[in-house]
């Protein structure tokens, strides 16, 4: 499983995490842009395990 946390490139917070690229750019087009202090920064985690 391929897991995309997306977060401030300044702040460094972690607006989201998602299944896909694709709908993490989705999010990142659709949020309120105005708290953002830089970029998204998307970084990918290959081999997640969701078991709990």
């Amino acid at each position: 499983m391929v897991v995309i946390e997306v977060s401030d490139s300044v702040t460094k917070l972690i607006i989201g995490v998602y299944f896909s690229r694709e709908r993490a750019e989705q999010e990142v087009a659709k949020s309120d842009k105005s708290w953002w202090v830089g970029g998204p920064v998307y970084k990918e985690f290959k081999g997640v395990s969701c078991d709990i």
